[in-house]
């Protein structure tokens, strides 16, 4: 009888330590200098400063979708307003699920929402923020 009750405590201690494994919150990433290494099925997050969210700025997002896959993308408000005049710059938090094993590139760019309808020579004199992240996928 204490062996099976032995047994079955070493069940329920093994069984809730592998489910606190697989509710592990994703690493969150913001700097692009960093590598994301990722196994296929992980996911992770980048959060981005958005600081022109409110003037029509928004982040573009290319990337491969046979490595990637876009799961969530959500705005967060700041917590404190720093300037009634200028605001608080929000977060934009992306979070990705990795699909195959690889090395891709995630490129994130900070532009005006209307960018496309200006002439290209027009596009060079605005104001853009460019961020390329490296993923390895294994």
């Amino acid at each position: 009888m204490k062996r099976l009750r032995a047994i079955f405590v070493l069940v329920a201690v093994v069984g809730s330590l592998l489910a606190a494994c697989g509710t592990a919150e994703p690493k969150v990433y913001n700097d692009p200098s960093q590598i994301i290494s990722v196994k296929v099925g992980q996911e992770f997050i980048i959060s981005l400063v958005d600081r022109s969210a409110s003037t029509g700025y928004i982040w573009n997002k290319e990337f491969d979708n046979s490595f990637l896959a876009l799961v969530e993308d959500k705005y967060k408000e700041p917590e404190k307003v720093t300037s009634p005049m200028l605001g608080a710059p929000g977060t934009r938090v992306l979070k990705f699920k990795a699909l195959k094993k690889g090395k891709t590139e995630l490129t994130l760019v900070n532009r005006p929402a209307w960018w496309e309808r200006i002439p290209p020579d027009e596009q060079q004199k605005i104001e853009v923020d460019k961020k390329v992240f490296t993923v390895n996928i294994n």
